[in-house]
C-alpha cells in the first residue's frame, strides 16, 4: 500500500487524492496517511493505483556492459632508412633505403 496513490473520503469527510506514506492502526481500523497530510480510513478508499511511470518514456534503465575488444598485434621495428613503418599482427613491410624488411615479430630479414 505504501507508495500507491489512493482516492477516497478523508476522516474529515473530504474527497481527497494522495500518495500513501504510512499506515496507522487505530481503534477504528487501519488509516492511510497521505503525503499531503490527509488521512483516509481503509474502509473509505474508492480507488488505489500504482505510482505513475517515469516521465521520460525513453528511459529504459542502464544497459549491460559491452565486452572488451581484442588486442592488436605488435608494432614492427623501424629500419635503418629512418622511416617508421608500423605493422600489426605480423604483417611485413619494407623500409625504403634500408635493404631490410620489418615484420610484426620484431625480426629483421635482409632482402
Amino acid at each position: 500500500m505504501i507508495g500507491n496513490y489512493v482516492s477516497g473520503l478523508s476522516i474529515d469527510n473530504q474527497r481527497v487524492i494522495g500518495q500513501v506514506v504510512s499506515v496507522s492502526r487505530t481503534s477504528e481500523g487501519p488509516v492511510l496517511n497521505l503525503h499531503n497530510g490527509y488521512r483516509v480510513k481503509l474502509d473509505n478508499i474508492d480507488e488505489m493505483t500504482l505510482p505513475p511511470l517515469p516521465s521520460n518514456p525513453n528511459n529504459t534503465g542502464n544497459t549491460g556492459n559491452t565486452g572488451n575488444t581484442g588486442n592488436t598485434g605488435n608494432t614492427g621495428n623501424t629500419g635503418n632508412g629512418g622511416e617508421s613503418s608500423p605493422t600489426t599482427g605480423g604483417d611485413t613491410t619494407s623500409n625504403p633505403g634500408s635493404g631490410e624488411t620489418t615484420n610484426g615479430n620484431n625480426e629483421n630479414e635482409t632482402t
